[in-house]
């Protein structure tokens, strides 16, 4: 049964001994030690995990519950980084012992971004799955794992964890797909430093009050997977979905169903261009820009290319429309050491270039037009954030920030001033009129995810992890909400609902006064790019990093 146990002992001993080591060692509580973010304690089983003798118990309660011999069928038993690595390879350590037909994987958090760029460590067969874990929660990390593995064709029958916190009849996703949900402990057998069962709230409510339908799903084959970057965000109009690919592909996507109504082949030369610039419509033209320096306007219709401008090197933030005058603003990317970005305008109907303005600085940011102040603002990866007046094309004022400014600028016409995120961990509100500072909001992880004002707050997502309500007059913190994951997407806010996507592939649904979670979306690749939001047909339409597309219905309930 167990090298530290003999035949005469049995499993009530063996979970004794366990409960004591995770009782003692494994239950940190805030008076002993710092615990980040909240709460007054956490499970930290990882720190006793590795001990051989932790190992064993887990693994023959393991084989015991699920009846694994070696008369049984062949199995699989994988999990997600870090706690299912020691525990898969104790697992099938085990399996040989006891001639078992046992192989092992583990699920990264994210797919790497380096060499083959897996998500999968190990090789999957075709035998069922059982998922193993320190503890299950809520359910959110094994049920992104169950999503990845039945996307792969593959069955997953159970999961086995030492401690689950909730009653069973909690875990509702996976009773519905048939998979066994076991565990050694439960939370009420631990104590805290007070001798009192450590309590743990049900907000399964909390949780349920949104849910999502997926209505179609479209993937573009080939994106590059190591570019971990906000791409195109698709656009909607006439009844389509417009988006660009990593490959180079732009595409025209039939609304309702996600079919294909046509596709366009940018023209390739040198290395792989991509198009990661979100696209903007006229009445009858789709424009973009490439990372090759082109841009392009095509027929809405038929997809047939109308002109295209290529005096650049690179175009990656989103294209401006200015639909009244007739032209669009493109964020230029040049290779020269003393003009590395620029503004381009071009004229909608032929493609004429109507002014041009270049700076010393790289560019890959968005701009913002401030039309009553007849400023246009764009930020650099350097830091700079340059405002020039349109009459004059003359630079009016600049701001210096510590970290590259990639991410949407917002114009806050209500308080004439700009805000914006810096990788120095700042988002800043900056005076129209002066180029001052108003406030500033610090963190210590950088910024990417750009701000959206929604009446008298900014949201705004941080590496760390956090989605941030802000005041908007003065940068005080009004909530934070933690999701798995870092944030590199722009929040979006609709319904009194803030939605946030995040590298834990998850569209956080959070609401807009409180910051309290109401549903999520689980995708399986990461979430980088805002959510798009067709408010008149109440529907969403969500990409990931990987070039998916999910057209998603919410439903909320009433509260």
């Amino acid at each position: 049964m167990s090298i530290f146990f003999s035949v005469n002992d049995d499993m009530e001993k063996m979970k004794e001994r366990l409960q004591k080591i995770i009782q003692d060692e494994a239950l940190i509580f805030r008076e002993n030690e710092i615990i980040i973010p909240t709460g007054n304690w956490l499970t930290d089983i990882r720190r006793v995990m590795f001990r051989p003798e932790v190992l064993d118990i887990f693994s023959t309660f393991l084989f015991e519950r699920f009846s694994l011999s070696k008369e049984s069928h062949p199995v699989q038993i994988g999990g997600p980084e870090v706690a299912a690595i020691p525990l898969v390879a104790g697992a099938t350590l085990r399996a040989q012992d006891r001639g078992c037909n046992a192989t092992g994987f583990f699920i990264r958090k994210s797919r790497k971004k380096t060499g083959l760029i897996r998500m999968i460590e190990g090789v999957l067969t075709d035998a069922p799955v059982i998922l193993v874990d320190d503890v299950i929660n809520r359910g959110g990390t094994l049920k992104r794992q169950v999503e990845i593995l039945e996307s792969l064709g593959k069955k997953v029958v159970g999961v086995f964890v030492f401690i689950r916190f909730r009653d069973l009849s909690y875990y509702e996703y996976f009773h519905e797909k048939g998979i066994r949900i076991e565990s050694i402990f439960t939370l009420d057998e631990f104590f805290d430093n007070k001798g009192k069962i450590i309590p743990l709230q049900d907000d399964r409510e909390l949780l349920s009050q949104v849910t999502f339908k997926s209505n179609w799903y479209f993937k573009s084959e080939n994106p590059r997977l190591e570019e971990v970057i906000p791409k195109s965000t698709p656009v909607i109009g006439k009844g389509k979905v417009f988006c660009g690919s990593d490959q180079g592909i732009f595409f025209a996507l039939n609304k309702d169903n996600g079919a294909m109504v046509w596709q366009y082949q940018i023209y390739q030369y040198g290395p792989k261009a991509s198009i990661f610039s979100s696209p903007v419509l006229s009445e009858d033209k789709v424009f973009f820009g490439t990372t090759s320096g082109d841009v392009y306007a095509l027929d809405l219709e038929t997809g047939k290319k109308i002109w295209s401008y290529g005096e650049a090197d690179g175009v990656y933030g989103n294209i401006l429309s200015v639909l009244e005058d007739g032209y669009i603003i493109v964020p230029l990317q040049f290779g020269l050491w003393n003009k590395q970005g620029g503004l381009v305008a071009l004229r909608m109907k032929d493609g004429k270039s109507l002014w041009r303005i270049t700076f010393a600085d790289c560019s890959r940011g968005t701009p913002v037009l401030c039309p009553k102040e007849h400023l246009i603002v764009v930020g650099t990866e350097t830091g700079t954030v340059y405002a020039f007046n349109l009459r004059t094309k003359k630079e009016a004022w600049s701001f210096r920030s510590k970290g590259g400014v990639n991410g949407e600028i917002v114009y806050d016409e209500e308080n004439k001033n700009i805000l914006f995120t810096s990788f120095d961990g700042k988002v800043y509100a900056v005076d129209i009129a002066t180029g001052q500072e108003e406030w500033r909001f610090e963190r210590d992880r950088y910024f990417y995810s750009g701000p959206v004002i929604y009446k008298e707050h900014v949201f705004v997502g941080n590496y760390d992890k956090y989605l941030y309500c802000l005041e908007k007059a003065t940068g005080k913190k009004v909530w934070g909400y933690r999701t798995k994951s870092r944030i590199l997407a722009t929040p979006v806010v609709w319904n009194d609902n803030v939605l946030i996507g995040a590298n834990d592939a998850q569209l956080h649904v959070v609401d807009v006064k409180t910051g309290k979670p109401r549903g999520f979306f689980q995708t399986i690749e990461r979430i980088t790019n805002k959510v798009v939001v067709d408010d008149k047909e109440k529907k969403l339409f969500l990409t990931t990093y990987a070039n998916e597309i999910f057209c998603l219905s919410m439903k909320e309930k009433a509260v």
